[in-house]
């Protein structure tokens, strides 16, 4: 996994400088990235429950 984090010593100008954003940014685009493998079949099940 990636961080991707951007660590600056200012005030955050809008939410995309927020350091927890950019984490849990990085979580969505893992698990979605991670759950595109999984059988069609789990679409409505696993699939739809992890995103």
């Amino acid at each position: 996994m990636e961080s991707g984090v951007r660590i600056k010593r200012e005030p955050a100008k809008n939410f995309r400088d927020l350091i927890v954003w950019q984490k849990a940014h990085q979580l969505v685009l893992d698990v979605y990235g991670f759950s595109s493998n999984f059988p069609k079949t789990e679409t409505y099940g696993l699939t739809s429950q992890l995103r």
